[in-house]
């Protein structure tokens, strides 16, 4: 099989062995990239008893999109065709890694394709495959003529919409994007948390995001917005409203108004400055 994987690292704990363990055996090599400031030594070492794991140590956060690029050029310099790449934190059942390896083996020869990705939503009926515009970097596998044609990940995004950046890249350059809405995989985003107004009132699962994230959120949404929004304008009808439900929530529900809007605040000016 040619594909190859990667997982970028940044202060894991030790669930992420077992995460790695989930999706190993579908992938001939998996470039880990750890982007901690001082790594966790247990788990490199517990990593490193698998011979199909490669461990580059930057000692530095390089942030997302520059470990991307490295495990990609990596994977391009062993004559990989496909890499798979992976958060820290998710996961796959065995049936749906299983299902995942098979969809990938159906559609790995068709050279139109630039991504293929799994679901992290469970529940509904949905077809097997669909055309997507946009695919979340984790669970993504990626066809790595396709990421030289387009220029790879921009490292100047650090962490968000890295994915969404790079999928619309894809496919303004003719790639297609194919999802697979049965495949599940098991991810996190931010912290869920059931909360409502003073407690009680519409009381429902919300995602808190720490103020550093909301910083890039904020920042790399105009960004990216103001890049595709011509091309993508009924994308950009729901992503609009998801992003304000996004900082409604983290405003009003994180405990931390001043601090939030604050690093909202400078997220947005840095993206009218370019900064």
């Amino acid at each position: 099989m040619n594909l190859a994987g990667s997982v970028i690292l940044y202060n894991p704990d030790s669930s992420v062995i077992n995460n790695i363990n989930t999706y190993i055996e579908m992938v001939s090599i998996l470039y880990v990239i750890d982007n901690s400031i001082q790594s966790n030594e247990y788990i490199l070492t517990e990593l490193k008893k698998n011979n199909k794991i490669k461990i580059t140590q930057n000692n530095e956060n390089l942030g997302v999109a520059t470990g991307l690029n490295i495990a990609a050029r990596m994977a391009i310099k062993d004559n990989y065709d496909w890499l798979l790449t992976m958060d820290q934190d998710s996961s796959f059942s065995h049936d749906n890694i299983l299902k995942f390896s098979n969809f990938f083996n159906q559609f790995n020869a068709d050279i139109n394709i630039g991504i293929m990705c799994p679901n992290t939503a469970i529940g509904g009926n949905m077809p097997d495959i669909i055309e997507h515009e946009h695919s979340i970097t984790s669970g993504s596998i990626i066809n790595l003529n396709a990421y030289d044609k387009v220029g790879g990940f921009d490292d100047y995004l650090f962490i968000d919409e890295v994915d969404a950046d790079f999928s619309y890249k894809i496919k303004m350059n003719g790639f297609k994007v194919l999802k697979f809405p049965n495949i599940h995989m098991n991810h996190k985003l931010g912290e869920q948390k059931s909360l409502g107004y003073f407690n009680y009132f519409f009381k429902k699962e919300r995602t808190i995001h720490n103020s550093f994230r909301i910083y890039f959120m904020v920042r790399n949404y105009f960004i990216i917005r103001s890049r595709y929004i011509k091309t993508f304008p009924e994308l950009y009808k729901w992503r609009d409203k998801d992003f304000k439900i996004m900082i409604k929530n983290n405003l009003f529900f994180s405990k931390n108004f001043f601090t939030t809007f604050t690093r909202a605040a400078k997220g947005y000016f840095d993206y009218l400055k370019k900064k």
